[in-house]
């Protein structure tokens, strides 16, 4: 998976390549491309993993995350998409590095959940969207 956002990109395999063997062939690459890079380029509708932001409690929610959430994400090269809200059930998915790194799973979900819980609504639950 490549993950670009801002002024970095992240790179995350599945664990079956060798990181030694890879790297210089991912730099290089990169370099390659970086100069005729369109950093205006546009993301097509369809992949957008997050619910229409029409729902203000969407939108609420999308709020607090962006203030409290993202920025730490976002500088270890990841971020957070808000998939589902159904009832007082939030699906999340984690991009970049947070997608693989165990504490997205465990600290930051729960970390995410007692903001929410806080500032939102107590009786929401967070969860991985499947």
């Amino acid at each position: 998976e490549v993950y670009f956002f801002d002024n970095y990109i992240t790179v995350t395999q599945d664990g079956n390549a060798d990181w030694d063997a890879i790297e210089e062939q991912i730099q290089r690459l990169i370099l390659d491309h970086a100069e005729n890079h369109d950093p205006d380029f546009k993301v097509e509708e369809a992949q957008k993993p997050a619910p229409p932001s029409n729902d203000p409690e969407i939108q609420k929610i999308n709020e607090i995350l962006d203030r409290t959430i993202r920025p730490a994400l976002q500088m270890d090269g990841g971020d957070l998409h808000v998939v589902t809200y159904d009832g007082s059930v939030l699906g999340v998915n984690y991009q970049g590095a947070c997608g693989s790194c165990p504490s997205s799973a465990a600290g930051t979900l729960k970390a995410i959940e007692n903001i929410l819980k806080d500032e939102f609504n107590p009786g929401i639950t967070v969860e991985i969207a499947t």
